[in-house]
């Protein structure tokens, strides 16, 4: 049964009468002009009308008098309130077989606004439902409807604003199925990249987004995803959103927990393609600006980022298989000049934690006490030089390791 329900909000108090009436008394203008009549008064109520299609147990109460009369205002007043689930079935319909692009444009300009207020869907699930399935069709299937005065700039324009709703449906994942959750990722992945780079940056982002809300989805689809991701990578416009993204992903365990020695080496491939193509294009172009430098290190440094937490995301026993690789790679990254000082400390990462997580913690500086010095021994382990030294009564053992640091001769 449909119902009138008041909800009590924050307004602003009812403006005084002289703003929307005039006096009740009469008076005469200077010139002698009689005033206008009085516009009647205006209240503003503090008060907020919403529809809703369940009833109250209580409104059951009452002789048939004052049902038939409640029923009546009932009738009366749902004249004049907006039923939003037909209103959005009008919205479907108008995005499946709509002709006019100003109409069509202007509906999908302004939906995704209006779908960031989940309050005023509340109860229209289904048709979200059912306005997701309709927009994932027309973007994967690159089947948009047959408007007038179409033409590809405006094409791109109609696609990108789909994809702002898309991003906006994410936010009501809790009504989806999981083929309707899969197949949102889906879309996502297969038009990243199929038009242009902003259309590509904003699936990353609501790629992003997903691995948050939708986990699941995303891992069945990772591995398509960074397929993608390794041939845009050299792309300027689009380096930095995707080694965001890797950084971001390879922080979320349940997202990657099951993959394979393959899958990671594709992770760390997409970063050491950049890192190479980034040192070439270094070399062609040596004078940048000092914005441009900055930025340059910035994604240097998200590189190494992305090649850090993924490295460690590797089960502790399948990380050394990784490690002779990643140096290869790194020293033609450095067209074999030697490593520079980001490659050094990531080298230097993993050594220490291709066998063992040992935490991140410098211990306190003991002073040594006289007396002791002559319980201190060293041991050639390898490439290092490890000393074990007594330096304090109490027996507290001090360890050191001394190695190499990696330089690559000419």
């Amino acid at each position: 049964m449909a119902l009138i329900k008041e909800i009590p909000r924050d307004t602003p108090t009812t403006p005084s009468r002289s703003m929307w009436s005039g006096d009740s008394q009469t008076e005469e203008s200077p010139n002698g002009v009689p005033p206008p009549p009085p516009t009647p008064t205006y209240t503003i109520k503090n008060r907020l009308k919403t529809y809703d299609l369940h009833g109250f147990d209580d409104d059951d109460g009452g002789d048939d008098e004052a049902i038939a009369e409640r029923e009546r205002q009932r009738i009366e007043r749902t004249k004049h309130l907006l039923h939003i689930p037909s209103w959005l079935e009008m919205v479907i319909n108008l995005c499946r077989t709509e002709r006019s692009w100003e109409i069509y444009f202007h509906l999908v300009d302004h939906l995704a606004d209006q779908l960031m207020n989940k309050a005023f869907f509340i109860a229209c699930n289904p048709q979200i439902m059912r306005l997701r399935e309709a927009i994932c069709q027309q973007l994967i299937n690159s089947h948009l409807p047959d408007l007038n005065n179409f033409n590809n700039q405006k094409r791109i324009e109609v696609i990108t604003r789909l994809h702002t709703i898309l991003t906006v449906l994410i936010g009501y994942h809790s009504a989806f199925l999981k083929a309707g959750k899969d197949e949102l990722v889906r879309c996502f992945q297969i038009n990243m990249g199929r038009y242009n780079p902003v259309l590509t940056k904003q699936c990353i982002h609501s790629l992003m987004v997903c691995c948050h809300e939708l986990p699941k989805s995303i891992a069945r689809c990772l591995s398509g995803i960074l397929q993608t991701l390794s041939h845009q990578i050299t792309n300027p416009v689009l380096s930095v959103h995707i080694l965001e993204f890797l950084v971001g992903v390879g922080r979320i365990p349940k997202i990657h927990g099951s993959f394979t020695y393959e899958e990671f080496s594709m992770v760390f491939q997409v970063a050491l393609k950049f890192l190479q193509h980034s040192r070439a294009t270094a070399r062609e172009r040596p004078n940048n600006t000092d914005s441009q430098a900055r930025m340059s290190q910035y994604i240097t440094y998200l590189a190494y980022e992305a090649l850090t937490v993924w490295f460690l995301a590797v089960r502790l026993e399948n990380r050394r298989a990784h490690v002779s690789w990643i140096i290869r790679q790194l020293i033609l990254a450095n067209d074999s000049t030697g490593l520079d000082d980001h490659a050094l400390v990531f080298v230097d990462m993993l050594e220490r934690f291709s066998y063992s997580d040992s935490p991140l913690r410098k211990y306190p500086d003991t002073a040594d006490v006289d007396g002791l010095a002559q319980y201190k021994k060293h041991w050639v382990v390898g490439r290092s030089i490890q000393t074990a030294q007594v330096v304090r009564e109490d027996g507290l053992v001090k360890v050191t390791v001394r190695k190499p640091v990696y330089q690559i001769s000419d």
